[in-house]
């Protein structure tokens, strides 16, 4: 979906001049797990200017902004009139909508009446770049919180450490064990590694969640993912009857990467319209659960699977630019500024906020990941970006006010 029609139904929906047809347009899209989060964004961008040119152009009472707020996001009060649809598609969005409406139209309230800020303007320079931070999810639902100074963990023979080798973090017991289901976690602004049970080695980028088992069968080898990770997959030979080569199968948004030995990046963001397999090295065979033709590829090294609602599209890429991010680098090579800026989001932990119409540019630039944001942001306003930072509510925001 472009971005620019959303704008547009956002623009149409909150001047309260939406056709019906727009409305139910624009339900569609709050239905479309890979199109609402594009909604949602560009509805507060839009909001958070027309509450900012309320408050300076009609000095609203309290009465009028809770009459605002109803208007937008609450269920009209009289329930024998036929519910309007735009009542009726916010059923599902106010947990998440009300709490971030109120706040900026509260905040933008006291800001204009008695000078205390919505939110208080800081440098790039003190947001601090991501870290190692993961969480390790146990069968039981006992979570642990990893140790940062360590970057990564060792599922071995009834036990699993630390990668230094010598910090035992929870024993598994033996192979006569029940095999258990694990997750390792990272926040936004983490990364972890983790060698699996058979030797292949995962780095998980931030925001990302890998569900494995404690021990992999003869026949095959699945692990789950969502978010982004690095995959480095040993052969193992099967025994018995099993096959030759114990198959390795990542598991992501309803498609599944089948692998014997090889390396490979797979991006697969739950708020992202497509899931990505890049492959670095060896052979792999992506697919997806629709089973028609267009739902499987087989990549050769260099080539990126493009996974968009079922359909893969295959092109030829340079594979340091999906897999720099391990080696502690951004690589925006011509990026679109919407991809670049999620995935400083996702690293410096941030909300981001859109304001008028999304930028058109293109971002370049190889960048040291454990710098500061500062150091991120003049490269991208080398681009043509034109952004701020400030904190509220006790969060970092990126506000993107256009182009340069």
């Amino acid at each position: 979906m472009d971005n620019g029609r959303i704008a547009f139904l956002i623009e149409q929906y909150l001047n309260d001049s939406a056709t019906p047809q727009e409305l139910s347009e624009l339900e569609n899209l709050l239905a479309d797990p890979n199109a609402d989060r594009m909604v949602k964004d560009a509805f507060y961008a839009h909001y958070y200017r027309l509450s900012e040119s309320v408050a300076n152009d009609l000095h609203p009472t309290n009465e009028t902004k809770e009459r605002i707020f109803r208007q937008i996001v609450m269920q009209p009060q009289h329930q024998a009139a036929p519910v309007r649809p735009r009542a009726v598609r916010l059923r599902r969005w106010l947990p998440y909508a009300a709490a971030v409406l109120l706040a900026m139209s509260v905040g933008l309230f006291i800001w204009k009446g008695s000078q205390h800020a919505p939110y208080q303007e800081i440098t790039a320079a003190q947001i601090p770049p991501g870290t190692n931070h993961a969480t390790l999810s146990l069968a039981d639902g006992k979570t642990i919180t990893l140790d940062d100074t360590q970057d990564g963990i060792i599922v071995g023979a009834g036990t699993i450490t630390y990668t230094d080798g010598h910090s035992q973090i929870i024993g598994l017991g033996d192979d006569r064990a029940p095999t258990e289901t694990l997750v390792l976690s990272t926040p936004k602004g983490g990364t972890y590694s983790i060698v699996l049970p058979d030797g292949s080695e995962v780095w998980l980028n931030a925001a990302t969640t890998l569900k494995y088992p404690s021990r992999f069968d003869d026949n095959e080898r699945v692990v789950y993912l969502e978010g982004e990770a690095y995959f480095a997959v040993t052969e193992v030979s099967g025994k018995g009857g099993a096959p030759a080569n114990v198959p390795f199968k990542v598991v992501s948004n309803s498609q599944v990467v089948e692998v014997l030995g090889t390396e490979f990046n797979v991006s697969a963001y739950a708020d992202e319209s497509e899931t990505q397999t890049t492959l670095v090295a060896g052979r792999v065979n992506v697919s997806t659960s629709n089973g028609n033709a267009a739902g499987t590829a087989i990549l050769e090294p260099g080539e990126q699977a493009m996974n968009r609602q079922g359909v893969i599209h295959v092109q030829k890429v340079d594979p340091a630019q999906y897999t720099a991010w391990k080696d502690g680098f951004f690589y925006f090579n011509k990026l679109p500024p919407q991809i670049a800026i999620a995935q400083l989001a996702r690293w410096y932990d941030l909300e981001v906020i859109y304001q008028g119409t999304p930028p058109q540019i293109s971002i370049f630039g190889m960048i040291d990941r454990n710098k500061p944001l500062e150091s991120v942001l003049k490269s991208l306003e080398k681009s043509g970006l034109n952004v701020k930072v400030v904190h509220s509510a006790g969060a970092n925001r990126l506000i993107v006010l256009g182009e340069q």
